[in-house]
């Protein structure tokens, strides 16, 4: 593989580069014995820039700032032939263009998705032992003694999951082993046959929110799924239920979500917001029934990105199958910004 040229495509200058540029990102170069090349300054500022310097390439490490790799960026460049997503959806990414001329995609979205999986865990035990109604955290309220009764047995409850990708399958395999009393499904990706086999029950989304104790919002963000859940939908959720999003904010309209939560009927845990970072003046801020974390549900994973990445890049040019292909089908599935073009 160090015969190969590979580029980091995030520019030196930007904030996610250290972020990412872990010890376990230089300990994975030194131990494939692989020179990466880095992008001086603020990097190209348009796709002609761009263009000339991917053509240099044989692969390319990418993450969030990476632009869509589209006919004009690679209009001409019959070197590149692999790229490593160091993030996770490469729906932002990829391009028809890319999948037309048989440049791969991986990713390093499974990790991701494992530790994105952990926080839903997190919070479904919190939410579904009604920790917030008892709990001191932070010493910012002192425990409520005539509470800690209310906590309450996962075993009795329902869980249900819009959307059936890498982070739902991790969740449920972990979910299971909890013991829940029920778990449903809410996917256009899966049948109903598969589910069943699983002990899960494939359900509509309107029948997800309206009947599960725990509602969990994992869906990609596609046209189709933005703002889908409003406020006709949000007025069926079960008093006592617990809303967990950590998957895209703009599954749920974010005003319908607060007024409903104004009402006190149901908790959120919340991971992911409509602005980021979320403003002081939020009224998440001033719920009670609300837990807030500042969108870190994959972040305790972002030291392995790049190293898996070079895993996969070893494997390709060794001849072997990648482990994380994403193949033009399922980058169509990922939650995107805009639509591959």
């Amino acid at each position: 593989m160090n015969n190969h040229k590979i580029l980091f495509a995030v520019a030196e200058n930007h904030p996610r580069f250290n972020f990412l540029w872990s010890q376990a990102a230089k300990d994975a170069v030194n131990k494939y014995g692989v020179k990466i090349d880095f992008i001086p300054g603020n990097g190209p500022q348009n796709s002609t820039e761009w263009n000339s310097l991917l053509k240099h390439y044989d692969a390319v490490i990418s993450s969030w700032p990476t632009p869509m790799l589209n006919d004009e960026i690679l209009a001409g460049n019959d070197k590149l032939k692999i790229v490593g997503h160091a993030a996770g959806s490469v729906a932002d990414l990829v391009s028809e263009t890319l999948y037309d001329m048989g440049i791969k995609v991986t990713t390093a979205n499974g990790i991701m998705a494992k530790e994105v999986a952990q926080w839903c865990v997190m919070m479904t035990l919190m939410g579904s032992r009604n920790l917030i109604k008892y709990a001191s955290l932070d010493n910012r309220a002192k425990m409520s003694w005539n509470k800690r009764m209310e906590a309450r047995s996962l075993s009795n409850m329902s869980v249900g999951i819009w959307g059936y990708g890498a982070i739902s399958k991790s969740y449920i395999k972990i979910l299971k082993s909890l013991g829940p009393n029920k778990i449903s499904v809410c996917s256009e990706h899966t049948s109903a046959e598969k589910l069943h086999e699983q002990g899960i029950e494939k359900v509509s989304l309107e029948k997800l929110v309206s009947q599960s104790d725990i509602i969990v919002l994992l869906a990609g963000m596609t046209p189709q799924n933005k703002g889908r859940i409003d406020a006709e939908m949000l007025t069926t959720i079960k008093d006592g239920a617990v809303l967990l999003n950590c998957g895209r904010a703009a599954l749920i309209d974010e005003k319908d979500m607060i007024d409903e939560l104004a009402k006190k009927r149901f908790t959120a845990c919340l991971d992911v917001y409509h602005q980021e970072p979320l403003p002081d003046n939020s009224l998440l801020y001033c719920m009670d029934n609300v837990i807030m974390t500042p969108h870190t549900g994959g972040c305790a994973s972002v030291d392995k990105y790049i190293p898996e990445i070079l895993k996969e890049f070893k494997k390709f040019f060794s001849g072997s199958p990648l482990a994380n292909e994403v193949t033009r089908a399922r980058a169509l599935t990922m939650t995107s910004k805009v639509t591959m073009k």
